[in-house]
């Protein structure tokens, strides 16, 4: 399992990049924010058009630190829900609680589990690949 801090700083980043995402129902992977994991969280979304990368937007939990973790995508909807869920959870405080994040061993999907003082929710992470973005993007190597 690995573990992500839930801060504000992700929830605003998460309403910026879910500007960003696709309409387009059949594309399902471009309906939701890509999250990878490299110490530090990076969320990606694109609308088949234009492509926002937001770097450093929280940090894997101590003791994930130094763990790897496939990338995974959250659907528009469940980025909602975790985005209006939270409002008004410990104003003033930046952490707010964790994201857990588990491959699952019988259907090998990966499960996100939310977790506050206040509330506990579970989302099934989009199947199929993002886009391999790196190769499109110019100037970078």
């Amino acid at each position: 399992m690995t573990s992500i801090d839930l801060t504000r700083d992700l929830l605003d980043n998460l309403k910026k990049a879910i500007e960003f995402t696709s309409k387009d129902e059949y594309r399902p992977v471009l309906n939701g924010v890509l999250f990878e994991l490299d110490g530090n969280v990076k969320l990606v979304a694109t609308d088949g058009y234009i492509l926002t990368e937001l770097k450093n937007v929280s940090v894997v939990s101590e003791d994930s630190k130094g763990k790897t973790f496939e990338p995974f995508i959250l659907s528009i909807e469940d980025v909602k829900t975790l985005i209006n869920s939270t409002k008004g959870i410990l104003k003033g405080i930046n952490l707010i609680g964790t994201i857990e994040i588990v491959k699952g061993k019988e259907d090998s999907r990966t499960k996100i589990g939310v977790k506050t003082p206040l509330l506990s929710l579970e989302f099934l992470a989009v199947e199929g690949e993002f886009p391999k973005y790196r190769e499109l993007v110019i100037g970078k190597a």
